[in-house]
């Protein structure tokens, strides 16, 4: 392969902007207070939902029983006025934003939100049932307790979810320090 074709090959496992979705599973206030470390996982997806934003990226958010559980988080509530309740432990229940996603020509949905061993782990396996390509979001994602995390991770990556973090995701986006929206991708990934 010579340098001229190695440009313009660009490997299907890396998450293209332009069909990606990000999907914000859960974080509620009676769920959120719970979870093993909570502010960073918060802070994870506030920045994914900026940069989603920034570089207009779809985004799904979901709510586990909020009449039980409580409405999504006021910090990131602001940022996703539109939220599909659920009863269903998976997103499978909310199928149809989904697919209107699908026929828009989006592939690849990367997932955050809690609890990492229920509603993220059904959700991962049935859009990737569905044929979506699913990236979960390992810094922001959680449960209650650390056993439950790490092996809801192990038995997505073993079914062929890819494990990620916050900041591979930003920058696969980007793609190219070129990029017109870098230096605001950038600021989000430092903090400001």
């Amino acid at each position: 392969m010579n340098a001229a074709n190695s440009q313009n090959l660009k490997s299907s496992s890396l998450l293209d902007a332009a069909q990606s979705v990000l999907a914000v599973v859960d974080v509620q206030g009676k769920l959120i207070e719970l979870i093993d470390q909570n502010a960073a996982i918060v802070s994870a997806i506030h920045t994914l939902v900026d940069a989603a934003e920034v570089l207009g990226i779809p985004k799904v958010c979901t709510e586990q029983y909020p009449a039980k559980l409580g409405e999504t988080i006021s910090e990131l509530a602001v940022k996703l006025p539109e939220r599909l309740p659920k009863r269903m432990f998976s997103v499978r229940e909310c199928e149809a934003i989904f697919r209107q996603h699908w026929d828009a020509g989006k592939r690849s949905v990367v997932i955050c939100g809690i609890e990492s061993h229920v509603c993220i782990l059904q959700s991962a396996f049935d859009l990737l049932a569905a044929g979506w390509h699913v990236y979960v979001v390992a810094n922001a994602i959680g449960s209650r307790l650390s056993i439950d995390h790490q092996l809801a991770l192990r038995r997505m990556e073993i079914a062929g979810i890819v494990p990620v973090s916050y900041e591979m995701v930003l920058f696969e986006w980007c793609e190219t320090s070129l990029h017109p929206k870098f230096r605001e991708i950038s600021r989000l990934v430092k903090g400001g």
